[in-house]
């Protein structure tokens, strides 16, 4: 019974010295903050589609991608508050299979919108993240 106890220890030592403990550090300056910060902006977004419902929805993916990006911190909420379509260009052709083959017409919604958009994220300095 020595022997495996003495592994199981021998074992603990090594598992300790793999993994390292770490300390617990108490955040005393985000407890009773308010934390919820709120913006609002102005964003140009590109994006295009087969119709223009399609490229509306590309349009809000694009925006919340760029607000994702701009804004460093949990995001909790995002309101569009206004949106304006900037260019709208409708583009039809016709497309062949092998070059020849069976034409077909299609169209293309090329959409660039500027969007004032609320949004409301959780705000802390860069030191306590």
């Amino acid at each position: 019974m020595t022997s495996k106890e003495d592994a199981v220890r021998a074992a603990g030592k090594v598992m300790d010295t793999v993994f390292e403990k770490g300390v617990d550090e108490e955040l005393g300056a985000l407890e009773g903050e308010e934390l919820l910060a709120e913006d609002v902006r102005t964003i140009r977004v590109h994006a295009q589609g087969e119709t223009l419902v399609d490229a509306s929805n590309d349009l809000f993916k694009a925006l919340r991608n760029r607000v994702f990006s701009e804004i460093e911190a949990p995001i909790v909420q995002m309101t569009a508050e206004s949106v304006v379509f900037d260019r709208v260009v409708k583009n039809e052709f016709t497309e062949h299979f092998l070059g020849v083959f069976m034409p077909r017409k299609r169209t293309r919604y090329d959409v660039t919108a500027s969007i004032k958009v609320n949004v409301k994220y959780l705000k802390f300095e860069r030191s306590e993240v």
